[in-house]
């Protein structure tokens, strides 16, 4: 009963844990999708830039390369965005896989306590079973003394009847 109780506890315990995981999962995802829209943005304020730029240049050329040092600078800093986010995203990778990794070692070691649960259980039985046989052994050479000792009585008892008899017929 105490093995079902850990079993179920772990098994409870592996359960919440699938379920971070697949949370995490879904975190992932959604970061992802996230990252993904992200760089839509970017791309279309990418696009946009470039045609106020192209606008830009036809009514004023100075502002046009007032345009042209700051875009430079955008790119730069959404590059940035992005690298961060790419580091973020392995972070989180990492963190599911050692979840993962978490969640067979204890796998194992449930495994490991019920194997060494049953272990202790068939030793015990054998044991018990050892004992009894012993204990039949014990009786059963107790039985073939008696059997012994009353068939050495019954010869003795018929032995002095025949002499007896023996006595009486010469």
């Amino acid at each position: 009963m105490e093995m079902s109780l850990l079993s179920s506890r772990g098994e409870q315990n592996l359960k919440k844990e699938m379920e971070g995981l697949l949370h995490i999962v879904e975190e992932k995802d959604k970061i992802a999708d996230d990252l993904k829209q992200q760089i839509v943005v970017l791309d279309e304020e990418l696009m946009r830039t470039e045609t106020e730029a192209v606008r830009a240049r036809k009514e004023l050329e100075s502002k046009f390369e007032e345009e042209k040092k700051n875009l430079p600078q955008t790119m730069e800093g959404k590059g940035k965005r992005i690298d961060h986010l790419l580091q973020e995203n392995d972070l989180l990778e990492e963190e599911f896989l050692t979840r993962e990794v978490e969640s067979l070692i204890l796998m194992q070691i449930v495994a490991e306590k019920n194997f060494d649960h049953e272990k202790v259980r068939l030793l015990q039985a054998m044991e018990e079973k050892s004992c009894t046989i012993e204990d039949f052994k014990l009786k059963h050479a107790s039985l073939e003394q008696c059997i012994v000792s009353t068939a050495k009585l019954s010869l003795s008892a018929l032995d002095e009847k025949h002499v007896g008899f023996l006595r009486v017929v010469l």
